[in-house]
């Protein structure tokens, strides 16, 4: 797992890095496409981990990621 947790910090900087440069201008749209990319590398953290420890967690999203608005900086 701690690869795994590696290499999705590692996926997560180079996603800011492309929308700093390449992505929508800061605001909603930007907000948005940041909140997907967490979503997806949460979505895939979870899926690598073994059922037993995932069968009783749960994943709170709360303030701007709970409204899916998480800013440039979160």
């Amino acid at each position: 797992m701690p690869d795994d947790a590696s290499g999705a910090t590692s996926r997560l900087r180079a996603t800011a890095s492309r929308l700093a440069l390449e992505g929508p201008r800061p605001g909603a749209s930007w907000c948005a496409e940041w909140t997907a990319a967490v979503d997806a590398t949460l979505r895939a953290l979870v899926a690598d981990c073994p059922p037993e420890l995932v069968r009783d967690g749960a994943i709170v999203a709360v303030g701007g990621y709970g409204r899916g608005e998480l800013c440039p900086a979160s």
